[in-house]
């Protein structure tokens, strides 16, 4: 026997777990991409996972050719994201990080597939790659905690925040559609904030006391719409 297969049996059932898991999110991949495809939806999610299939069965066979075709699938997965989602963060962010996770784990550990296959583990190569891909996810990571696209951080006292026909309505949880959070009023600004008080309560009745502890408070947000509002 080459002395480069030896692998021992715990690390071996390593790759096969790491194999089983790729193969299962594949499953769970493609199936999702089946009922997305009958709603006239996209085919991606169907090809991934069933390249996430085919990559976690030869991962847990021990052969080298499942990081290669994992690798590939990632690389037209973040083809497909540019093309699809340009350069949003957010939505970039949604289509890459989970998959460049796994990327990261199964060439760190390629190595042992070699190892396990008989072949050259070539462990330095192949960690530096995953070193790379690392970064590129703590990158993202840090990317999560900062502001993206156009914020008004300013709004001068007496002026309105937008322009005299946006929305005045707070229609839903996060006040429209796109969920901003954002009411173009200007009748509460920097100088008057402080001089706030309590206009009105109203106790529904289905919220028990709060012992003080939390988590029985009502946190629901109320809608309003022209002069109703809805709690």
């Amino acid at each position: 026997m080459n002395e480069t297969s030896s692998l021992s049996r715990p690390l071996t059932w390593l790759m096969v777990l790491l194999g089983v898991l790729v193969a299962l999110a594949g499953l769970g991949l493609a199936g999702g991409g089946v009922m997305l495809i009958a709603r006239g939806g996209s085919w991606y999610y169907l090809l991934m996972g069933l390249g996430l299939l085919v990559s976690g069965i030869q991962i847990a066979r021990g052969a080298p050719s499942g990081a290669v075709v994992y690798t590939l699938a990632f690389a037209l997965t973040v083809v497909w994201a540019f093309w699809e989602a340009g350069l949003d963060f957010w939505a970039l962010h949604a289509r890459i990080f989970t998959f460049l996770c796994a990327f990261v784990a199964i060439i760190a550990l390629h190595p042992l597939t070699l190892k396990r296959a008989g072949r050259k583990p070539m462990a330095g190569a192949w960690l530096g790659v995953a070193g790379v891909a690392l970064i590129v996810v703590l990158g993202m990571g840090w990317g999560m905690f900062q502001p993206h696209g156009k914020y008004i951080s300013q709004v001068a006292a007496g002026e309105t925040a937008a322009p005299a026909d946006a929305p005045q309505d707070w229609t839903s949880y996060g006040a429209n559609g796109d969920e901003t959070r954002f009411a173009a009023l200007d009748q509460i600004t920097p100088e008057n904030v402080s001089e706030l008080e309590v206009a009105w309560t109203f106790h529904t009745g289905d919220t028990p006391v709060s012992p003080g502890g939390g988590g029985a408070e009502d946190q629901g947000t109320p809608l309003q719409v022209g002069d109703d509002l809805f709690c």
